[in-house]
């Protein structure tokens, strides 16, 4: 039996159409983290929850037609994934600087939104 795709190539859209990226893209998940509260003495008394905003962080490859003005609107952006999965960052707004490595042509974006759901 074969083994199942689980990475690989990538796809990276938003309302401008697909971003050429060097796949290394990130879901980050809303979920909350636990973090353990500590006694005086150092004995763990429970916890607390840390939440962050669902987003997708990609490097992206600064081509002619990619509009960096454009990227800074409120947003729908897709990721389609080697193993077939496609996940949706709904209301994505850029949430970093637009740093471009004038090296190599790539540009980090980090997009927060209000949800991150698998739609396929």
């Amino acid at each position: 039996m074969p083994l199942p795709t689980i990475a690989g190539t990538a796809y990276f859209r938003t309302d401008q159409g697909t971003i050429s990226t060097d796949a290394d893209i990130v879901l980050q998940h809303a979920n909350p983290a636990k973090e353990a509260v500590l006694d005086a003495s150092g004995r763990v008394v429970g916890t607390t929850d840390t939440h962050r905003a669902p987003g997708i962080t990609v490097t992206a490859i600064k081509t002619p037609d990619l509009d960096l003005a454009r990227l800074q609107r409120v947003q729908t952006v897709t990721v389609e994934l080697a193993s077939g999965e496609t996940w949706v960052l709904s209301n994505a707004v850029l949430a970093n600087h637009l740093d471009q490595q004038v090296s190599d042509g790539k540009l980090a974006l980090a997009f927060l939104g209000t949800d991150l759901d698998k739609v396929a």
